[in-house]
């Protein structure tokens, strides 16, 4: 019998300028290893999605976004097919804008290398490039949207 199911996720896209910080999977991750990502990650039972983001963000790259404006830019649905069932996840997207790239990153051992890149750069993958692409969309138009990948 499979073993399906979801989670709810919470991603901060910290952006300085037109770069976003980055951070890049451990080789010996299980699902993503190698890859390129914003700061992300599960909600906790019990937790407020204020709590998860500054606590994701704090355990991933050691920021703490509570003195920057933290806003939703929107939402992203995407599963992925185990042998030992589906996993399908709802990410909540927010974008915390910060006032210098010279931020002290201390990365988890879940994570290999960081780097500061614009939408175009080879560290942006489609999913990314969706996310940032709301991002600029909530300043020409004011809204949030939901997008599924």
């Amino acid at each position: 019998m499979k073993n399906n199911k979801w989670q709810v996720c919470i991603c901060g896209a910290i952006k300085y300028e037109d770069e976003f910080l980055m951070i890049k999977r451990s080789l010996n991750d299980e699902d993503c290893a190698g890859f390129w990502e914003m700061p992300s990650g599960k909600l906790e039972f019990g937790e407020t999605v204020a709590q998860g983001l500054r606590r994701e963000i704090f355990e991933e790259v050691g920021i703490d976004i509570l003195p920057f404006e933290q806003k939703i830019i929107g939402i992203s649905e995407y599963s992925s097919e185990k042998p030992e069932g589906t996993k399908y996840s709802v990410q909540l997207n927010y974008v915390i804008e910060v006032p210098t790239k010279e931020l002290p990153i201390k990365l988890s051992d879940e994570h290999t290398d960081f780097v500061w890149a614009s939408k175009n750069s080879e560290y942006v993958d489609q999913f990314i490039a969706e996310i940032i692409d709301t991002i600029d969309s909530i300043k020409e138009n004011g809204n949030a949207r939901t997008k599924k990948m």
